[in-house]
């Protein structure tokens, strides 16, 4: 599958195939939908930055070094514990230092809007697999 992957020989996503004279469907990984039961079609391009779980985890770093380095002060814990504080803290500061070198994640969305099955939702990476997407419907008759 690596060597596929490299190579560019990976076995398509999605596909148009007759299962009788007068109708076609449209196949997305295991969703089978009716081309006569498509309602809309929409695209769109779909840009985030992931860092929610960089912060939720640097936040908990950062709430338990300062729980720590309380009770040693508050509490007398002994001084050796304020090295877990240090840690625990280089970890939270490392997390936020990683946030801001996360890079923006582009990838492009095709949904489709059936009678039957509600929502499909199709995305790639590659714009050329979407625009073929595209392309084949529309070639195929359906109104978007």
């Amino acid at each position: 599958m690596a060597n596929a992957m490299i190579d560019g020989d990976l076995p398509p996503r999605w596909g148009l195939k007759q299962v009788a004279p007068d109708q076609r469907i449209l196949w997305i990984g295991s969703k089978r939908i009716a081309l006569d039961d498509i309602q809309t079609i929409t695209a769109e391009e779909v840009r985030e930055r992931p860092v929610q779980g960089l912060l939720a985890g640097a936040a908990i770093f950062l709430i338990v070094a300062m729980f720590l380095a309380f009770i040693v002060f508050e509490n007398g814990w002994r001084d050796r514990f304020l090295l877990g504080t240090v840690f625990l803290s280089g970890l939270g500061l490392a997390g936020l230092f990683e946030t801001t070198k996360i890079r923006t994640q582009r990838f492009f969305e095709v949904k489709i809007a059936t009678g039957s099955q509600g929502l499909v939702t199709f995305a790639s990476a590659n714009i050329r697999e979407v625009e073929a997407l595209l392309a084949a419907l529309a070639g195929a008759g359906v109104k978007a």
